[in-house]
Order: C-alpha cells, then structure tokens, then sequence
C-alpha cells in the first residue's frame, strides 16, 4: 500500500515531484532478499522503477536502462511477486475523512474501504 500524505515541511523535495506539499510513503511486504532493508532507519527514497503508466517492472532487467542508469544504487532482489500496490491520497483526510485511490492494486477498494470504515 502507497499512501500520499500531506508534506507540509515540504520535506524530499527529490522524492515529491512537482507537488512538494505531498509524498507518496510505501511501507512494502518485504521478501527475504529484500528484508535487510526493514531495519534501515532513516527513509529509502526511490521513485517508481517505472514511467508512470508504463508496464510494471517485475524484475530488475525489466526497468529501463535510463532509470538504472541514474540511481545511486539497484538491488536485485529476484523477479516480484504479487500485484503493484495500491496508491491513496490522503491529503485531504484529516481535513474531510475523504480519500482517493489513485491506482487499485494489491488491496482492494472494497478492503481499503472496510479498514477506513467508508460504505
């Protein structure tokens, strides 16, 4: 699950984009390859391993070349299991309780809606 939160610090600016008043925060289901990383204490930034739209990269061959040749540094954890996250948009939340999914994926509306407590 990625949820976009309000950055009122405008903290990241590399990681917001254009909308430095937002961040996008993803805490992910971790396979062993990967688990080191949930004892790292500060946060992780990365932008997506794809162009937005574009196909999900599943494997770290699948991200294109001019991505994996602008980070500092590419893990290759094996080919991902599962569905891409779902993204939420908080922003507004604490202002009305609404949200707003951006992309369904490995959580259902229907589930996101029962853990928010929505019809």
């Amino acid at each position: 699950l990625t949820l976009v939160l309000p950055n009122l610090a405008r903290r990241f600016p590399l990681a917001c984009g254009p909308e430095p008043e937002r961040l996008g925060l993803r805490v992910p289901s971790l396979p062993p390859a990967l688990a080191a990383l949930g004892k790292v204490r500060w946060p992780v930034l990365q932008s997506s391993a794809n162009v937005s739209g574009a196909a999900d990269a599943r494997r770290y061959e699948d991200v294109e070349r001019a991505i994996r040749s602008g980070v500092d540094l590419g893990i290759d954890g094996g080919e991902l299991p599962g569905a891409p996250s779902t993204v939420v948009d908080l922003s507004a939340w604490e202002d009305s309780s609404e949200y707003r999914i951006l992309r369904e994926g490995a959580v259902s509306a229907t589930a996101l809606a029962a853990t928010l407590n929505r019809p």
